[in-house]
């Protein structure tokens, strides 16, 4: 809560300083009315005590004054301005206090057009409108709980917040949703936002309006086994010209993130290595589980061997069902050994201690707890194995600095930043780059856009292929399809000695790869996609059926024709393009 904090210093901060200054002009107007109205009687021969005057100076700040039938000095001049203002201040600041609601009302309704509508002001809301506030969005905000110390803070920070439940059709209009350019849903349950969500879209689709501009639905949702209900729903699916809707998860976001940054395979892995990439992972909550399935998606390299995961948690073996219960291929995707014991105990440390020493696997270590201290304690007794065995460490924390900041800094004369990395942050996860933007999927929308045109030139259309579809409209099992692809270039990059970089470095330049190499990766690539359809519950059929999730190429690599690996082959000679169209170059180290 560190950044919560200092915002609310920040805030307090200015108000202290508007009472410093409203309480300046108050007493120089208390002190320079009884110096003119005492210098007044004196000019004029009359007597004034000092009561009188200060009395007589009190009534300025209700406009009243006693009649003076010439001219006044010029200190009680200034004074019954002085009065005047603060009066006419008081006037504002009570009129707005009264009618602040009808006022923000009135402001949104003529001003307001192409602006975010943010529901649910959370940790992760909060941090959503500092960003979009920071791009220069009008912003409306949506709370349903009115004691929330977010509301006050917004509000301070000049962002209308309309206080109500989101899923209200009448709190929607007047947060003027038919204008809006975006509506992101954030609150705390996946359920709440599928209603604000369904609701959002009732209401854009009966509004028959010149004014309605083409709104974007952001709808935060965790639960894997919703998500893929979700998909089949006509309002995840249905085309509509002034609405669309995608899903996205803050938790998924975050292990991507990390895996991009810190990917699994830091050292190299050659087709010979006999090792296998270990993820061991210390707290199995929500993030904990999606930095698991990342992985699974991910880790395809060049040895063939399979991913290891072992899962410490106290309800390890319940979600362990869980998993099982949705992905119920997932065995054959990835060796895993899910342990029920506390992460806090000696024989959890020790046990962990043995595996980062199994010169076998190259190991990574995720902390994913929900708790910043307890993620940190934790990290910390894990110390002393990242001194002696190397193995970089994933710490989850929910805010930057303070108890992170602790943990980079722990040891002098060694680089603990090199090894223990901080991930899952509000700051980088509930960015506008992220939620509304989709930083993370620029690549996979040019993949997507590559893929359409070449299905054009066959003389496919998109009535024909749902694939084809525009990426606002697509379904979100092609868009996970697309990420994954976008996800493992990197990858596959670094198996040949290869990265790819925006800006122009001294490198060789690759613009197309060798034989050799397009086969390796054209391997790499069908088993990526082979697990990512295991994962989405595929199975081996006689032909590619959506409904029944069968396909006729799930196989293994040497049970391929050579028109499937062709597929492959072409695939990968096209990644040198795909990079070049978000303006990458790749480069040989």
């Amino acid at each position: 809560m560190i950044h919560h904090a200092q915002s609310h210093q920040s805030h307090g901060r200015k108000r202290i300083y508007k009472l410093i200054f409203v309480g300046f002009v108050v007493l120089a107007a208390l002190i320079l009315g009884c110096i003119g109205f005492r210098e007044h009687a004196r000019n004029h021969h009359e007597h004034a005590s000092f009561l009188s005057a200060l009395y007589h100076t009190i009534q300025l700040f209700v406009l009243h004054s006693p009649h003076f039938p010439c001219e006044i000095n010029k200190k009680l001049e200034v004074a019954r301005y002085l009065a005047a203002i603060v009066a006419f201040y008081a006037v504002l600041e009570a009129l707005s206090a009264i009618f602040y609601e009808q006022i923000q009302l009135l402001w949104l309704r003529l001003f307001f057009k192409n602006h975010i509508i943010i529901c649910g002001l959370g940790r992760k809301g909060l941090q959503l409108v500092k960003s979009c506030r920071g791009n220069g969005d009008k912003i409306v905000v949506i709370e349903k709980d009115a004691n929330n110390d977010f509301v006050r803070v917004c509000r301070e920070m000049g962002i209308i917040v309309l206080v109500g439940d989101a899923t209200d059709k009448k709190l929607l209009k007047k947060a003027c949703v038919h204008k809006a350019r975006y509506l992101v849903a954030i609150s705390g349950k996946d359920g709440t936002n599928v209603e604000i969500a369904v609701h959002t879209y009732q209401k854009i689709k009966k509004k028959r309006d010149v004014h309605t501009v083409g709104l974007n639905c952001r709808v935060h949702i965790v639960d894997g086994g919703l998500r893929t209900a979700l998909k089949q729903h006509r309002v995840f699916t249905e085309t509509l010209e002034r609405f669309t809707i995608s899903m996205f998860d803050i938790y998924e976001n975050s292990a991507r993130l990390l895996f991009k940054d810190h990917p699994l395979d830091y050292v190299f892995i050659s087709a010979s290595d006999p090792r296998s990439v270990h993820l061991i992972i210390v707290g199995f909550g929500q993030m904990g589980e999606a930095v698991l399935l990342q992985a699974v998606r991910m880790g395809h390299f060049a040895n063939r061997k399979k991913l290891r995961a072992t899962v410490v948690g106290r309800e390890a073996n319940r979600r362990k069902i869980n998993i099982y219960h949705r992905h119920p291929q997932f065995e054959q995707v990835c060796d895993a050994e899910f342990i029920e014991m506390e992460a806090e105990d000696r024989q959890t440390v020790q046990t962990l201690e043995g595996l980062c020493k199994d010169q076998n696997s190259i190991v990574t270590l995720a902390v994913c707890f929900d708790d910043d201290a307890r993620s940190l304690s934790f990290a910390l007794s894990m110390l002393f194995v990242v001194r002696e065995c190397k193995t970089p460490i994933g710490v989850r924390m929910a805010e930057v600095g303070g108890l992170s900041t602790l943990l980079l800094e722990r040891d002098e004369g060694f680089p603990i930043s090199d090894y223990v990395h901080i991930f899952g942050t509000t700051a980088h996860t509930c960015t506008r780059n992220m939620v509304i933007d989709d930083e993370l999927d620029k690549l996979a929308r040019e993949i997507h856009t590559d893929y359409v045109e070449d299905m054009r030139k066959i003389g496919k259309k998109p009535d024909e292929k749902p694939a084809m579809r525009p990426w606002e409209y697509l379904d979100e099992d092609y868009i996970d399809s697309n990420r994954q692809v976008a996800d493992h270039i990197p990858v596959k990059l670094r198996v040949i000695g290869c990265y790819s970089k925006k800006e122009p470095v001294d490198a060789q330049m690759v613009t197309e790869f060798k034989d050799e190499e397009v086969k390796l990766l054209a391997e790499m690539e069908h088993r990526r996609w082979y697990a990512d359809r295991i994962l989405a519950g595929w199975k081996p059929g006689d032909k590619n059926d959506p409904m029944k999730k069968t396909n006729p190429v799930l196989k293994e690599w040497n049970e391929l024709d050579e028109g499937t690996k062709e597929y492959n082959y072409n695939a990968v000679r096209n990644i040198p393009h795909l990079l070049d169209m978000i303006g990458e170059r790749i480069y040989r180290k």
